[in-house]
């Protein structure tokens, strides 16, 4: 079983498998992380074979990586997330770096497993009414961003700006889309990504 296309087969269909809007409705009432890896991994459990076991936070302390897929108790594959609640390109070399440590972090931890490391975009695209203060995390951000980001030659700005840096960090993007997630307070929401396949050393 190829179990790096597993996880990315399960990516790819993950709002088929919520209940319509769900996801849109926890990618705006809480830090998009948590929720998006919970059901990632729910999903590929639901897909694995015989001998497959998806963990989710697994490892020791310091070392817990987001999602293990372990064959005979064996870790095969890691996954690492970040999380980004809203567009800000001046933001992006950030994220990648965190996103090679968390890479570094996992090879510690499995040196011969596969390792994808995920960044996840919380794209909410119009502003977020004023009533909802305090109920869509990082509400006043948010709104700052969608200005700037919400039209589609401003989200084409910012997602140049992420092909680049991983360009330039000579990443191995193997994947990268769009997930409509459905709609919550009458905001339509989208979860942008880009998965990174760790080079084996």
């Amino acid at each position: 079983m190829n179990l790096v296309s597993l996880a990315l087969d399960a990516l790819t269909d993950l709002p088929s498998a919520l209940h319509p809007n769900e996801f849109a409705y926890l990618a705006l009432t809480s830090k998009i992380k948590g929720p998006f890896r919970d059901r990632w991994a729910y999903v590929m459990h639901c897909r694995s074979g015989e001998g497959v076991i998806v963990a989710r936070e697994w490892g020791p302390q310091p070392l817990r990586v987001d999602i293990a897929v372990l064959m005979d108790g064996d870790p095969r594959l890691l996954i690492e997330l970040k999380a980004w609640s809203a567009f800000d390109p001046s933001e992006t070399k950030g994220y990648v770096a965190k996103m090679q440590a968390d890479e570094a972090k996992a090879r510690g931890v499995a040196p011969h497993a596969d390792i994808l490391t995920v960044l996840l975009v919380n794209h909410p695209q119009c502003e977020i009414p004023a009533c909802l203060q305090g109920v869509v995390k990082n509400n006043l951000r948010n709104d700052r961003m969608i200005r700037r980001y919400t039209s589609s030659e401003g989200r084409d700005e910012a997602v140049a700006a992420v092909d680049r840096c991983f360009l330039e960090r000579d990443s191995d993007v193997i994947k990268r889309g769009d997930l409509p997630v459905g709609c919550a307070f009458g905001v339509p929401v989208d979860i942008l990504y880009w998965a990174v396949k760790s080079r084996m050393p």
